[in-house]
């Protein structure tokens, strides 16, 4: 999975959508996202941090415990 960098997120009233600029690897472009996508968006990333969360506690819990405490 490829790291993507957000350069900004910018609302253009006209068009009613949120334009992200964005660069993956070696592309780089733009993405429209109406209000909905965007909350989606969000949503789908602050699932994903728990999760990860989650799973980085599970692993810290079943570590080995120190062999001289």
């Amino acid at each position: 999975m490829t790291a993507t960098n957000v350069r900004a997120i910018v609302w253009n009233p006209r068009m009613n959508v949120y334009v992200l600029e964005a660069r993956t690897g070696d592309f780089e472009g733009r993405v429209l996202l109406s209000p909905a996508q965007l909350d989606m968006l969000a949503a789908s990333i602050r699932d994903a941090k728990a999760s990860m969360s989650l799973e980085q506690r599970r692993l810290n819990d079943d570590a080995d415990p120190p062999l001289f405490a």
